[in-house]
């Protein structure tokens, strides 16, 4: 058996203990409080675009039949594309997105390519203790815009990693504050991305009806 160092584990509590006090005097800075309340202002403007697309029913078919009627690749291209213009506009993305946001990470992101989730992978699944770290399958992407909309993107049956995000902050000095901060860039980081999605689709159309006046031009 492999001798135990002591002063390994010595030094690894103390790179750990020093962690958590450097996020807990970041967490408690004017400035932390300062980007939270710009991430706010942030979710409640993109919020209130996603909404008001959403509730125009014309605009809403549109979206779903043009999403419905892409192929995997070009469904790929836009969550890319949408998610590469997060980082360049969202400070921090990659850095917070993990946590916040598991539902655009790599290997969650094949659920928003689908029409509807497997019904061996829904809310019935029985998870293993080894998989706690392991987000559930998220929602499709027309189901994630829904919730946005309904702001229900943080409850606790559609979030399923609410409670990693509390196990992650448990040691800090005010758990909670961090918890309900960064459950605000979750959902400035959620409507970010759909409302970078619908600009493409409204590009697309756009291009497609220029185009087809061309054609009439042409005739």
């Amino acid at each position: 058996m492999k001798d135990i160092n002591l002063d390994e584990i010595d030094n690894l509590i103390d790179t750990l203990e020093g962690r958590v006090s450097n996020i807990n005097t970041s967490f408690k800075s004017e400035e932390f409080k300062k980007s939270v309340e710009n991430w706010r202002e942030q979710r409640n403007s993109l919020r209130e675009s996603l909404l008001e697309f959403w509730t125009d029913n014309d605009e809403k078919n549109k979206f779903i039949n043009w999403w419905k009627s892409l192929n995997k690749e070009y469904r790929t291209a836009m969550i890319l594309t949408s998610i590469d213009d997060l980082k360049q506009s969202l400070d921090l993305y990659d850095n917070y997105s993990p946590i916040a946001a598991p539902e655009l990470q790599e290997d969650q992101m094949n659920y928003l390519l689908l029409d509807q989730v497997p019904k061996d992978e829904s809310d019935t699944t029985v998870y293993d203790d080894d998989d706690f770290f392991k987000p559930k399958p998220t929602p499709t992407l027309i189901k994630l815009i829904q919730d946005i909309v309904d702001s229900k993107e943080n409850d606790t049956k559609i979030f399923t990693g609410l409670n990693r995000m509390k196990l992650f902050f448990s040691d800090l000095d005010d758990p909670q504050f961090a918890v309900q901060s960064f459950l605000v860039v979750r959902s400035c980081i959620l409507a970010g991305f759909m409302v970078n999605i619908i600009v493409l689709f409204n590009s697309q159309l756009e291009e497609e009806e220029e185009a087809e006046a061309e054609g009439e031009q042409k005739k």
